[in-house]
């Protein structure tokens, strides 16, 4: 008759050991974080932040309170990225960042154009970015990726009339797609489609520089083929 073999516990002892460790663990304030510390926050959301960080305060690390905490974080529309790290010390790190406006959208309170591409609302003041606007039926930013990706050259045409500080700076996006750039009303850039802006964003700053007062003077320069721009008298705009 064949001997019974016998059960070696030791790699049983073990795993119970350490599952045993890991499930204190998980119900142990030794875990929770005592300090954190937020970075990046907007003064304007510090003390929605900090409500929110008191859901990870005193509350064991592997209970889940970071992810948690995170989200409630998200809750504001113009959060970009979130992140929460802890050390053994038991001090935690929030990272904050916000989606960076390029314009503010005409007709939609407190709504502005990020730099990628997307619309949302903010809380900060948006008084000083270009307005931005959309003509009846032409081309908004939606959820279709063709459309994104137009959005996000809009976004782009933004950032760039931003940085040569043109007066009374807005911006609008044509029935045809086309953008155009009005400063008051005495001048304006017909820029075209959005794309090609290396070129058209070069062009257009050599002619500021060297004609300083054109956006004044009731001109429109035109600048759908870079290579060959025209500046004419301001006539009514083909929306």
């Amino acid at each position: 008759m064949a001997r019974r073999r016998r059960l070696n516990w030791g790699p049983v002892l073990v795993i119970l050991t350490v599952a045993n460790i890991a499930f204190g663990l998980a119900y142990s304030p030794i875990t929770s974080a005592t300090r954190v510390r937020v970075e990046g926050a907007y003064a304007s959301d510090k003390d929605r932040i900090a409500e929110a960080v008191q859901l990870i305060r005193r509350k064991p690390a592997l209970r889940g309170g970071g992810q948690v905490m995170i989200e409630q974080i998200y809750r504001r529309a113009d959060v970009r990225d979130v992140t929460f790290g802890q050390n053994l010390f038991r001090r935690g790190l929030v990272k904050v960042r916000y989606f960076a406006p390029v314009a503010q959208v005409v007709g939609m309170p407190r709504t502005i154009l990020t730099a990628q591409g997307s619309i949302c609302q903010t809380m900060e003041p948006i008084d000083g970015l270009p307005r931005l606007s959309w003509t009846p039926g032409g081309p908004t930013p939606t959820a279709t990726l063709v459309e994104r990706v137009e959005s996000r050259k809009v976004a782009d045409v933004c950032s760039r009339a931003t940085s040569l500080k043109i007066a009374a700076l807005e911006i609008v996006v044509l029935e045809n797609g086309g953008v155009c750039l009005i400063s008051g009303k005495t001048g304006r850039v017909l820029l075209g489609p959005p794309d090609n802006l290396d070129e058209k964003f070069e062009t257009l700053d050599r002619i500021l520089n060297s004609q300083p007062t054109v956006l004044a003077e009731n001109k429109e320069v035109v600048l759908i083929v870079p290579e060959k721009p025209m500046v004419r008298p301001l006539g009514e705009l083909k929306r």
